[in-house]
């Protein structure tokens, strides 16, 4: 399985192992981006590079995924640092280790091991997968209700700098209060798919309130219980309280598996730390592209001037 096209020797090497962590991943994306071609080697045949500290084993005339040995001394410690990580020719490493954390996660045996992998590396990355994963189910809450969604997006914001913790703290609130509504229409209805309903809208507000309580105040444990309110959310949306214990099992560790996906998405679209735009409304981009500009117009000018 291969999803996100990255570099096999990610895959060889790292993301079908077990063993694997996401700081493992993302180095051994950085590592790869350019392909270690012969071109990115040194004299003695390792690459090269200031994240280059690995080897693999050689092969007459060629790379070898199959045969290929990491000895990792460094790691990458977070998102943040692969956004200012440069591969060994100088590109860019922050689509590569997106897509290959995002093929990780496929391969992890359900969603609420994935982003427990995720918490302990990055705990960002994790809220905002968190916000994702209640966004996914933000639908199913009761009609018209907007909070559990606006809380999600609210959380996000609070990752790209646009909320400030206050504003996250009342979003709790108010997946708080949606839940607590969902779960009054549960009591008060009889009808099997009424509090089928009611569960999914109730499951649904908890599932965007503990991404938001994981972003400021929770232990890594909230972060969790996101999926499982996710999961059962997206179970009891779809059919009636028919269910009998073993179906039910078998549909919520579907559930489980089927997040993996959301979660994937989540780890692509996290924002890129270089290109969130500051209180200020000017991005670290914007600075260095403006200070280049600046530059080099003087320099045109003082050329002009002396002919």
């Amino acid at each position: 399985m291969n999803t996100f096209g990255i570099d096999p020797r990610v895959w060889m090497a790292v993301v079908g192992k077990q063993e694997a962590t996401p700081a493992l991943v993302a180095f051994a994306a950085s590592l790869c981006i350019d392909g270690l071609s012969e071109g990115a080697m040194d004299a003695q045949g390792k690459p090269k590079g200031p994240h280059v500290v690995v080897w693999q084993e050689r092969v007459p005339s060629a790379w070898d995924p199959r045969v290929m040995t990491w000895t990792p001394r460094k790691s990458i410690s977070s998102m943040d640092e692969a956004d200012r990580a440069l591969g060994c020719d100088g590109a860019s490493v922050a689509v590569a280790v997106r897509a290959s954390l995002a093929e990780w996660v496929l391969a992890q045996g359900n969603a609420e091991i994935a982003l427990n992998a995720l918490a302990k590396w990055d705990r960002k990355l994790a809220t905002w997968c968190a916000a994702a994963i209640a966004e996914s189910v933000a639908h199913h809450s009761r009609p018209g209700e907007k909070r559990p969604l606006q809380t999600a997006n609210t959380v996000r914001d609070w990752i790209r700098g646009k909320a400030t913790a206050k504003q996250v703290d009342e979003a709790i609130s108010a997946a708080s209060l949606a839940a607590n509504d969902a779960h009054n229409v549960y009591i008060m209805t009889s009808l099997p798919p009424l509090k089928s309903a009611a569960v999914a809208a109730t499951e649904a507000a908890y599932a965007a309130y503990d991404a938001a309580l994981y972003a400021i105040h929770g232990p890594s444990p909230v972060v969790f219980r996101a999926v499982a309110h996710a999961a059962v959310a997206g179970v009891n949306a779809r059919a009636p309280a028919v269910f009998n214990e073993r179906s039910w099992k078998k549909a919520i560790d579907a559930e489980f598996k089927r997040l993996r996906e959301v979660v994937a998405k989540g780890v692509v679209s996290y924002p890129n730390r270089g290109l969130i735009v500051s209180s200020q409304g000017i991005s670290t981009q914007a600075v260095v592209a403006g200070v280049v500009g600046a530059v080099l117009g003087a320099a045109v000018m003082r050329a002009a001037r002396k002919a």
